[in-house]
């Protein structure tokens, strides 16, 4: 088994488990955090999920989505705007905004700048 994998079995071990432990999935989010702007909480919610890169993000959404990657992308959008409501309502696409964060933030994307 490569290394790589071994790696990314890791990754999505840690991810498994701490899912049950992670308030914001739950919908347990504390209301002095619903203020965050959609940047902050996009990079929040990744670091609450060991999320640091392109990969891990993609085997993420997979397993939230069932094997659809989109749907895992739209409980990711949900979970952003459920921490950071006012400001996501206050963009006119605030999925863009959540993208170009994350796409900054993860490595592998084109735009990442860590």
């Amino acid at each position: 088994m490569s290394y790589h994998l071994k790696a990314i079995q890791a990754a999505i071990s840690k991810i498994n488990s701490d899912l049950n432990n992670i308030d914001i999935i739950k919908g347990c989010v504390p209301i002095e955090e619903t203020q965050l702007n959609v940047q902050d909480a996009t990079i929040k919610i990744l670091k609450s999920l060991g999320i640091n890169s392109r990969e891990t993000f993609n085997i993420w959404k997979e397993n939230q989505g069932d094997g659809k990657r989109i749907e895992g992308q739209k409980k990711f959008y949900n979970m952003v705007k459920q921490q950071s409501n006012a400001h996501w309502k206050s963009l006119k696409n605030p999925t863009s905004s959540v993208r170009h964060t994350y796409e900054k933030f993860l490595l592998g994307f084109k735009i990442y700048n860590s």
